[in-house]
């Protein structure tokens, strides 16, 4: 991430002869030992392998100092965990997960889950200060959670010197612009501080300062070491080779040089002032290649034992050796305080008291660390908070359960943001952009005003009021109201038969049940007017407009894993309208829509999945659709066949596919490429001659990009037909 200048690496044949000096300056007996340990993202963790070197030939370590991944490194070493500990650690964590810093969609309250599979991306606005973005792209939830587990049996410390073996990182002030050193409180805080990489993550607040990386500022701070007391100090050095101009062929790259011309300035002077210094030659290595973990640690391993000649005169004798760590084993702390209240801050006096009613179980018993995780994401689920974090404090004489709280900084209200292509005839492709306006507690707590618009092929406009009441706020009530115009085409084979321009204005009330995170259940009255226009070739659907009532009741469950491409879990939408009346002759008529969809992990990159969908009208049917008609034809919906070719009143469509994971975007392009494959089959019963069993072979890419999910694909089925599509938008 940051290839060192000539002049860095000039330095470091000049500083080999420093250790020469064999601890010189030390008072007379044991010298005191710094290990200083860089900053580097996953270069960083080369530091697991030097420690390890370091243990394994008894080299006494008296002080660490880190920076962002060396502070990291450093703070769990100094909490008391080995290196074999620190191995299988990085060795099992869901990178990917950890830096994408989303929080789960099974996490998200029913109505957050509602706004991501309607607009399925990241593209979160806040409206507070006028429209603008997160401070950074990754809350630090899950990131803060590893530290938070790590180091809970700590809790609020009065000096990090009491740790095992004496710690400090730094950290970088945005609001006065100085480095600042972390050496008490939270330790779990200062871990999350020191890495916070700017517009990665969001700063930490606190004591009215801004915090963000250290390595801004001190990427390897020997200074701080040797102002504590150290009078040997052993400086790792992360060497990821020289730059390379195809390196800046991109926005990363260009931002990765640029960043590393900055650190590689502030490692000089500190690099000078280090006796030891281990170069870890990482020129093989990307900054984000945290799958290569355990190599990179090897590599640290490797590179200690290139200096094991000067290392050596540091090494003690197995009596003073087994001393030290009985000393520092004196020191750990095992057991975590048994929490007896609740201590909230960053919270709003209302949001503490309904944060601390969710977390009451929580209070007289030993902190299960998942147990209460789960807990804090539910509730950063429900969309106010960037993250919420823990810990063990002393409150007046009494063990709390500390909870920092960070609300989102940019709003409410938020502004979710949606661009759809839709691709299915290449010579007509049509492009669309909306938008979710979400106001929070408006008119009482956990009550919602949401407007919808969007613009392009699709024209819409609605408000949706959502107030919830009773003592569990599961029961609500949802006034709303919308206009909508879209343009629909009809085809034939290869040739469009039909445009039409269909338009609805619709008012109603709903009242339901939300059961838990994943379910909720609604019935209501809407009052319709519909107009349908037709604009290119012959009559499709009944022409010119209507009004009725619709009764309708409606069951959603969203129990998959993703908003945008599932591996796991379960999907259910059943949909039952009541129309009052028709546009064509006769009375009301039921009309009813059902679609089922499972997704099973089969291996550690490959899911399969299966879906069910059908819809009818139960018998009512006329010479001309009207508006009880279904489709099918087009991408995910028999893609053999053309968009809305086969028109009926009935129908029922079974999917089986799979999905094989290929590789990972950056965390700021967006998540997994997929390679899918999947086979339909289905029938319509309707208005024109159809085809007795339509099927369609697809194959496609799906990749879960930072505006949505996006593929292209194609697909081939009965009697030759075949189309290629690509799109941007919703998928299953």
């Amino acid at each position: 991430m940051k290839p060192c200048s000539a002049l860095c690496g000039l330095l470091l044949l000049l500083a080999a002869p420093l250790a020469a000096a064999d601890a010189a300056g030390c008072p007379e007996g044991k010298p005191r030992i710094g290990l200083i340990l860089e900053g580097g993202s996953a270069l960083g963790l080369a530091h697991i392998g030097v420690i390890e070197w370091l243990e394994q030939h008894r080299i006494p370590v008296d002080l660490v100092a880190g920076t962002s991944m060396g502070g990291l490194v450093g703070g769990l070493y100094s909490s008391g965990q080995s290196p074999a500990e620190l191995r299988q650690l990085v060795s099992t964590l869901d990178w990917t997960f950890l830096l994408t810093g989303q929080i789960p969609f099974p996490d998200l309250a029913f109505r957050r889950k509602q706004d991501r599979i309607a607009f399925p991306n990241h593209l979160e606005f806040g409206l507070r200060n006028g429209i603008s973005l997160p401070p950074g792209l990754n809350s630090g939830q899950e990131v803060g959670f590893l530290f938070d587990r790590s180091t809970l049996p700590y809790g609020d410390m009065k000096s990090f010197d009491d740790l095992p073996i004496p710690f400090r990182c730094v950290g970088t002030d945005l609001v006065s612009g100085k480095s600042k050193v972390f050496d008490n409180g939270s330790l779990s805080q200062a871990l999350r501080t020191t890495m916070s990489l700017p517009a990665l993550f969001l700063p930490v607040n606190k004591d009215k300062a801004q915090y963000v990386d250290g390595s801004l500022l001190n990427n390897l701070p020997v200074d701080v070491a040797k102002q504590l007391g150290a009078c040997v100090l052993i400086a790792v050095h992360l060497d990821p080779g020289g730059y390379k101009p195809k390196d800046g062929s991109n926005l990363l790259g260009v931002m990765g040089r640029s960043a590393g011309i900055m650190i590689a300035a502030n490692e000089l002077r500190n690099l000078q002032l280090a006796d030891i210094v281990i170069t870890v030659d990482l020129h093989d290595v990307e900054s984000m290649d945290f799958k290569k973990a355990l190599a990179i640690a090897d590599k640290g391993f490797r590179a200690a034992e290139t200096k094991s000649g000067i290392l050596s005169k540091l090494a003690v004798s197995e009596a003073e050796w087994s001393a030290y760590l009985a000393r520092r084993n004196a020191r750990k702390v095992t057991v975590t305080p048994v929490p007896q209240s609740i201590a909230i801050e960053g919270a709003t006096p209302r949001d503490a008291i309904a944060v601390a009613r969710r977390l009451s179980k929580y209070i007289g018993q030993p902190v299960t660390p998942n147990a209460l995780e789960t807990t804090l994401r539910s509730i950063a689920g429900e969309g106010r908070y960037a993250s919420l974090n823990y810990g063990i404090t002393n409150r007046a004489g009494q063990q709390s359960l500390a909870i920092r709280a960070v609300e989102k900084s940019q709003g409410p209200p938020f502004l979710l943001a949606r661009v759809q292509m839709d691709g299915s005839d290449v010579d007509n492709v049509r492009f669309s952009m909306g938008g979710r306006l979400t106001f929070l507690d408006l008119g009482g707590y956990r009550s919602e005003l949401r407007t919808d618009f969007s613009f392009g092929g699709e024209e819409m406009l609605g408000a949706e009021y959502f107030r919830p009441f009773g003592p569990a706020r599961r029961l609500f009530v949802s006034p709303h109201a919308s206009t909508h115009t879209q343009t629909v085409d009809f085809s034939n084979r290869d040739q469009r038969i039909a445009e039409y321009r269909l338009g609805q204005d619709r008012a109603g009330i709903d009242a339901g049940i939300v059961f838990n995170r994943s379910a909720e259940f609604r019935a209501g009255m809407d009052f319709v007017h519909q107009r349908t226009t037709l604009r290119i070739g012959d009559p499709i659907l009944s022409n010119g407009s209507f009004s009725t009532g619709i009764a309708t009741v409606r069951f959603n469950y969203f129990g998959q894993d993703d908003m945008a491409i599932p591996r796991r879990g379960v999907r259910l939408n059943s949909d039952f309208q009541y129309f009052t009346t028709r546009s064509t002759a006769g009375g009301g008529f039921p009309q009813a829509e059902t679609r089922l969809s499972l997704f099973q992990p089969v291996s550690k990159p490959a899911s399969i999945y299966f879906s069910a969908a059908g819809g009818s009208t139960f018998g009512t049917n006329t010479d001309t659709p009207d508006t009880s008609f279904f489709t099918l034809g087009g991408p995910f919906r028999l893609g053999a066949y053309n968009r809305n070719e086969l028109i009926g009143h009935q129908y029922y469509l079974f999917s089986a596919g799979y999905l094989h994971e290929v590789f990972t975007l950056p965390p700021v392009v967006g998540g997994q490429v997929y390679l899918a494959g999947w086979y339909e089959a289905g029938k319509m019963f309707g208005y024109q001659a159809l085809p007795k069993l339509p099927n369609s072979a697809s194959g496609a890419i799906l990749l879960n990009t930072a505006i949505g999910p996006a593929f292209f694909g194609g697909s081939w089925g009965d009697r030759g037909r075949r189309n290629w599509y690509f799109g941007i938008g919703r998928l299953f």
